[in-house]
């Protein structure tokens, strides 16, 4: 009897193990993502074939309306919030353009949802205030179309390209929408020479 149930606990144990990191490789895997650099739209900071680590859940957003059955306080709030916080300026973040596109965009973010971002005179102001971007390392931002002056609403980012004359952001497509947004890219892991935190601005 007493092997028996040493076996038992053994087999138990086990499966105990076992699911355990099934649970921590789901939820690693749905946390965080590797995406691969294409193109140069973010150059210098960023460049073709680096590799980042995606952080899907820092940007988690959960239903109020669904939620104010159970919490009385909620009730009539029938819009996402974000669990921690949303995008904020000068985050790195993946996501699906609004526009056709086989692939997800790598864009910094410019303005937040109620900001009044303008572009033009080769420069960018969000709120009445010229924004100090050391990332596009001087170079010209130039805007033309309905996209250069806007007041973002609930749910919208506007984002842009570090480099400016390889412009395809909102300048063109307009504002990127909350439920777009893949994650805020983390980390370089390769190559080697560029492993490291990305870039925020001023650093």
């Amino acid at each position: 009897m007493n092997g028996r149930r040493r076996a038992l606990n053994r087999f138990r144990e086990a499966a105990q193990a076992a699911a355990l990191a099934l649970v921590l490789f789901l939820g690693t895997h749905t946390a965080i993502q590797a995406r691969e650099v294409l193109g140069p739209s973010m150059q210098p900071t960023y460049h073709t074939g680096e590799r980042l680590v995606i952080n899907r859940a820092i940007y988690a957003r959960i239903n109020l309306s669904g939620l104010s059955r159970f919490i009385p306080f909620l009730s009539g709030k029938s819009h996402d919030s974000y669990v921690l916080h949303g995008p904020q300026r000068g985050n790195v973040i993946v996501f699906k353009p609004p526009i056709p596109s086989q692939d997800d965009f790598i864009k910094r973010v410019i303005g937040v949802p109620g900001d009044h971002v303008v572009v033009g005179g080769g420069r960018v102001a969000v709120n009445g205030r010229l924004l100090d971007e050391p990332y596009i390392h001087g170079a010209t931002t130039a805007c033309a179309g309905p996209w250069c002056d806007i007041v973002l609403g609930p749910n919208q980012y506007y984002v842009m390209v570090d480099n400016r004359p390889d412009s395809s952001d909102s300048c063109y497509w307009g504002p990127v929408r909350a439920g777009s947004i893949a994650g805020e890219a983390w980390f370089i892991y390769f190559p080697f020479k560029d492993i490291g935190p990305l870039h925020l601005p001023g650093q």
